[in-house]
């Protein structure tokens, strides 16, 4: 006879698209390239939309991660936030922060990497494209 808590299960991380698993495998990435604590660089683009206006893209390879349109509010966050918080797992308090900072503003993303060890920053924009390198802050060397 099995126990009310050995039945219990634990929560799944939902199936990924094959946009957001290739988020995840970008996030993964950051990690690696980050590790000796050197800044990784990596660039949003913004692309024309005739109901939108502009939407930010983040690509790996040459695949797009993400996809954010709409309006009303911060679609930079979003997309920041939308990679970045495969950093940490699914369902796991610091994923739950940074996704949370989706949509209220690039401070807010920045706040919240910056609280969980990391730093975000922009190093250029233009109409096109923003900038970023993110880098942790105690690198495991």
């Amino acid at each position: 006879m099995t126990t009310a808590t050995e039945t219990t299960k634990k929560a799944k991380a939902p199936r990924l698209g094959k946009r957001e698993a290739r988020a995840k495998d970008l996030a993964e990435g950051f990690k690696r390239w980050t590790e000796d604590g050197t800044p990784y660089g990596f660039t949003v683009e913004w692309n024309k939309s005739r109901m939108w206006g502009h939407n930010p893209q983040t690509y790996y390879g040459d695949e797009p991660t993400l996809d954010v349109s709409g309006c009303g509010y911060c679609k930079l966050s979003t997309a920041l936030a939308q990679v970045l918080r495969w950093l940490y797992p699914h369902g796991t308090e610091e994923h739950n922060k940074i996704w949370s900072t989706g949509g209220t503003g690039e401070s807010g993303t920045i706040q919240a990497l910056d609280e969980l060890g990391w730093t975000l920053k922009r190093t250029a924009s233009s109409p096109n494209t923003d900038s970023f390198t993110l880098a942790p802050k105690n690198p495991h060397t």
